[in-house]
């Protein structure tokens, strides 16, 4: 007979497909979505993300086991200490590896990089103290739109992506850090949110000063 030790610490060895991400807000998402709708006029054959699961990767962490998701969730906390929420917007298009030869299709972000690249320093320090592989590229903030499956229609495709490079999706305050269950299945990943890291508001130390006085 299975007894609940057995079964717990069978829990603690499952493997959770895992990744650490900002969320978008429903009217950025929508704007995805209205994008989206424009490069699909191009026939091109694209696997397209859908807007509810369009979000902003600080880190793929692969496979989890339960056991070290605690320490997923500490490194995400101590990340961000010391950092405010702040202004997050996302404009422009792109393609990678380059324009002219698309496998993914993206929207950059315009303001905030400098503040994700310290968080992602910060969490990338954390996470290798606790044993987990950093990445071995260099970190170029995006929201992916759809992939390139072939090369169909790939010209028109470009052509859609250059007419549309220019478009402006929406600010939100980016204020908290998600870990995200990621659960794959034929229609398309089912995501589930794990941890929230919220950032805190900075404290006026000009204020404390004058209330101690």
């Amino acid at each position: 007979m299975v007894n609940n030790l057995t079964l717990a610490g069978a829990y603690l060895l499952v493997c959770i497909r895992t990744f650490i991400a900002f969320e978008l807000s429903p009217e950025s998402q929508s704007k995805l979505r209205a994008i989206q709708d424009k490069l699909k006029k191009s026939g091109a054959d694209v696997r397209w993300v859908k807007p509810e699961n369009i979000h902003l990767t600080l880190k793929f962490l692969g496979y989890v086991s339960a056991l070290q998701l605690k320490d997923v969730f500490a490194a995400t906390d101590e990340s961000i200490k010391g950092i405010a929420p702040f202004p997050l917007s996302f404009s422009r298009l792109g393609a990678f590896p380059r324009l002219n030869n698309p496998r993914v299709v993206w929207v950059g972000v315009k303001e905030g990089e400098e503040t994700l690249s310290r968080i992602k320093e910060s969490l990338e320090r954390i996470l290798k103290r606790n044993g987990f592989p950093q990445d071995g590229r260099e970190y170029h903030p995006h929201l992916t739109l759809g992939r390139v499956k072939s090369s169909r229609n790939r010209d028109e495709l470009v052509e859609a992506v250059k007419s549309e490079k220019d478009c402006f999706v929406g600010s939100i305050e980016a204020k908290k850090i998600t870990i995200i269950q990621s659960i794959l299945k034929p229609e398309g990943p089912e995501y589930k949110p794990l941890h929230v890291s919220e950032m805190k508001p900075q404290m006026n130390t000009d204020t404390i000063a004058t209330d101690i006085h």
